[in-house]
């Protein structure tokens, strides 16, 4: 144990309606910005890479496993929020639907994760992680929802903190959790 995560929100992606959203790859700004970051050495120390089992999130970990030589674990626990009701047409009733996932816990929609599933997919990930590995450094590819849910959760913050700093965190933001304490919050 006593390993140091760093979670990485995926690269800007491309947003293709006729696609499911797992399926949805990174934006070539997406690609331009990920590859400045991984050249700027900031994850060269990292020991092992893992990402969530979506495209995006496995395009935008390759460009460090590539720089570094080392091959990407993939786990689906790492997912962002389950939406199988797929795409929501609409920046406005999209975040209102994110809002009601990270402030309510639920949805409208009923085929969406709800916020509990969704932060104990991460916990129990992590923590599986954790057990496995001793002192490593550990990247993990996650995505915006997911991730403000469990930095959220690590901070001890209020539900209603919860959806601004969903709005806030860029792509390609990432922060650092050691010992179930946030190091480097993801949303700075």
């Amino acid at each position: 144990m006593n390993n140091s995560f760093f979670f990485l929100r995926h690269a800007l992606t491309i947003i293709d309606q006729d696609s499911p959203v797992v399926k949805w790859e990174i934006a070539k700004s997406g690609k331009e910005k990920m590859s400045k970051i991984a050249s700027s050495g900031i994850f060269d120390d990292i020991d092992i890479i893992i990402s969530s089992k979506e495209k995006k999130a496995i395009q935008t970990a390759a460009f460090v496993a590539e720089r570094l030589g080392k091959k990407i674990d993939t786990y689906s626990d790492f997912n962002e929020l389950g939406r199988e009701g797929g795409y929501i047409e609409g920046k406005g009733e999209y975040e209102k639907q994110v809002r009601l996932i990270l402030v309510e816990g639920c949805s409208e929609i009923k085929e969406w994760e709800t916020a509990k599933s969704a932060l104990n997919r991460i916990m129990k990930a992590t923590d599986l992680i954790d057990n496995q590995h001793s002192n490593r450094k550990i990247l993990v590819v996650s995505h915006g929802i997911i991730l403000s849910l469990y930095f959220g959760y690590i901070l001890n913050l209020r539900k209603e903190e919860y959806f601004d700093r969903w709005k806030r965190m860029e792509f390609c933001g990432w922060g650092i959790i050691k010992n179930k304490k946030v190091i480097k919050d993801i949303d700075s």
